[in-house]
């Protein structure tokens, strides 16, 4: 029975080959991350833009309008065109609460952008984002906060976004 000490050249050679080897095969294996959920092109989202806002009128029947600006973006958050349901709905903004809609105010009809026409008419090509008028048959309070929620209905998929807005007259 043979015994390797320390010392002896045969260890050395075994340990440090070993470790080579190790080391070899571990970065020869290659490593890749996969997002949960799939490719990063399926995961997409939608978000209001930071140019939301409200917008007083010159009608008494229409006092007010909110000009929203929709984004959708893909997953490493390219901004994309493509067709869909637009649903908006404006709450009262719910301070220190885990939901922030409070009461239900306004429930805007469907926008319907499955078509070109209707799609290239909302699009705004230098802001790569959708353009909504919204009408508002009631002034806002500027002491109040409001929500405003948008959902996308884009084939299989239900995306949607929040935005606290406040009217300054």
């Amino acid at each position: 029975m043979r015994i390797y000490k320390p010392g002896h050249q045969n260890f050395r050679f075994l340990g440090g080959g070993g470790v080579w080897l190790a080391a070899v095969l571990l970065l020869s294996s290659g490593c890749e991350t996969i997002p949960p959920g799939g490719d990063s092109a399926e995961q997409l989202q939608v978000r209001l833009s930071a140019l939301t806002e409200f917008v007083a009128t010159s009608s008494p029947k229409q006092p007010a309008e909110i000009k929203a600006y929709v984004e959708l973006l893909d997953g490493s958050d390219s901004q994309l065109q493509m067709s869909g349901i637009f649903r908006f709905e404006l709450y009262a903004w719910q301070p220190m609460a885990s939901n922030p809609r409070g009461k239900r105010l306004v429930v805007w009809p469907d926008f319907d952008l499955t078509g070109g026409g209707a799609r290239q008419q909302r699009w705004k090509s230098y802001l790569r984002a959708y353009e909504f008028h919204l009408p508002l048959a009631f002034t806002p309070s500027p002491e109040r906060r409001y929500v405003l929620e948008v959902t996308c209905l884009t084939g299989e998929k239900r995306l949607s976004a929040l935005k606290k807005l406040q009217f300054r007259p």
